[in-house]
């Protein structure tokens, strides 16, 4: 789903993700992400 979004946007437009489920499953997306696109940080809302 954020690779969606992170494509539709534009990834020269995003910086970060927000999350607000800290489940490990939310995590790893993130951390994915991250890995993906070392321009993105993700960051969660605990």
């Amino acid at each position: 789903f954020f690779v969606e979004i992170i494509e539709e946007v534009g990834k020269d437009k995003v910086v970060q993700i927000i999350i607000t489920d800290d489940a490990a499953i939310c995590r790893a997306a993130g951390i994915g992400v991250e890995h993906d696109n070392p321009h993105i940080f993700w960051t969660s809302c605990t």
